[in-house]
């Protein structure tokens, strides 16, 4: 991948932030688990760190930015710039911005990217400590090999066809959420139709109110230190309950 990068840049750490004031500092959490660039969290810095740095630190269209330092599952999420900003932005420390040369379309690369990181090899390569993880794109990233298309025109054709099924994806998972919330509230509604909901609510015929533990023998479990997966009396635990 190295020869066909123009050239890559590690962003800016600042601790003096904003949700209100100042330019805007993308972070780890300006890019989202489906690679795409989320905003709805923007921490912004002082104009005066911007206006120092802005030439070096700036991101435009068709820039990805790849998220170098994180948790070990999240280190290596990207996202791409696919439009032009209203207003500069830079970037932080935890993220390194990565421009192509005309030889490799950016969205090619994010999608292979983001093959790698559904691979866990991000995961897999990183340097871990106080549960952090980090990653260094020249070593880990520019040195692979990339399966590249005859002709910009089919990187770009095979780009735009992913991209659609991805927002396919996107949509199906989204209808199957819902659908999850809408069975898991009808688990309720079955639930509150077979029982009275509390104390005071009207019984039907012939039911009374009781205490549970005068009709129930409640005992508490056992604390064991030790177990035996092999051998031993059998031991229910709370991952036993789904």
């Amino acid at each position: 991948i190295e020869r066909h990068i123009n050239n890559y840049q590690s962003g800016i750490a600042c601790g003096n932030k904003s949700k209100d004031e100042g330019c805007g500092h993308l972070r780890m959490n300006n890019i989202s688990r489906d690679f795409k660039l989320d905003l709805s969290l923007l921490w912004r810095i002082p104009h005066s760190v911007i206006n120092k740095n802005l030439d070096h630190y700036s991101i435009k269209k068709d820039d990805i930015l790849f998220n170098n330092t994180n948790s070990p599952e999240l280190v290596g999420k990207s996202c791409i710039i696919d439009s032009e900003n209203q207003e500069p932005f830079i970037f932080s420390n935890h993220l390194t911005r990565i421009r192509t040369k005309n030889t490799l379309n950016p969205y090619y690369l994010l999608h292979w990217i983001h093959i790698l990181w559904l691979k866990r090899y991000f995961e897999n390569n990183c340097t871990i400590w106080n549960n952090q993880a980090a990653i260094r794109v020249e070593d880990k990233l520019f040195q692979l090999h990339i399966p590249l298309p005859p002709t910009l025109d089919d990187q770009i054709r095979i780009a735009n066809e992913l991209e659609r099924k991805m927002t396919e994806v996107e949509k199906m998972r989204q209808s199957a959420l819902r659908q999850k919330e809408a069975i898991s509230s009808m688990q309720g509604a079955v639930l509150r139709e077979a029982f009275p909901w509390k104390d005071g609510d009207k019984l039907p015929d012939g039911w009374e109110w009781e205490k549970l533990g005068e009709i129930a023998i409640l005992k508490n479990g056992i604390n064991f230190n030790s177990s035996n997966v092999g051998s031993g009396v059998l031991t229910l635990d709370v991952f036993n309950m789904f």
